[in-house]
């Protein structure tokens, strides 16, 4: 079932106004999910379509620039022209300050030299990258790819988790399976 715009539009309103803890709390008991064991990290890392909305599960895209939808199997497939600048989905994360480890498998046609693809983790508010992974060098046999990276102790509450896809010269597509998206 689709979520009421109303409650899109207060979960997003609050995570505007800073007021993540709150906006989670809120989302959990709409989902009915108990926030304790919801808590701050990634929320469906399967892709499997857990129930809940937006910013604390997974937000999928579909435009000219490419798009990223679940495999069914378990994974996150990925399509990426190339041609233009986007973010093909995005999870908005509260984790509590110190060191992380993100990492997952990929297969399919990424190469990176003609339009790249990348999980980006930013602090929300103010945007500052906390690590960008690019997915390259990837075909059909499959690779392991993962990056450390720290929260800081002020100034970064929330963090939007993003596959973003960074445009080329001359732009080819890269399509990409990913499972097993861990952050620990």
């Amino acid at each position: 079932a689709a979520t009421p715009r109303w409650q899109l539009l207060l979960l997003d309103t609050m995570v505007e106004q800073g007021r993540l803890r709150e906006a989670l709390e809120i989302w959990s008991r709409l989902v009915g999910v108990d926030p304790q064991v919801r808590g701050g990290g990634l929320y469906d890392p399967g892709f499997e379509g857990l129930p809940g909305p937006r910013p604390f599960n997974w937000s999928f895209e579909l435009g000219p620039d490419g798009f990223a939808e679940s495999a069914g199997s378990g994974g996150l497939l990925a399509q990426y022209y190339g041609r233009g600048n986007a973010t093909l989905a995005s999870q908005l994360l509260l984790l509590s300050p110190g060191a992380y480890r993100i990492g997952f498998d990929v297969e399919g046609e990424a190469d990176g030299e003609h339009g790249r693809l990348a999980w980006v983790l930013a602090c929300h508010p103010g945007g500052r990258r906390l690590v960008d992974l690019p997915i390259t060098g990837v075909d059909f046999t499959g690779k392991r790819l993962s990056a450390e990276f720290s929260v800081p102790d002020g100034g970064c509450p929330g963090q939007w988790l993003r596959l973003v896809g960074t445009a080329a010269e001359f732009p080819e597509d890269q399509q990409v399976t990913i499972t097993g998206l861990r952050i620990a």
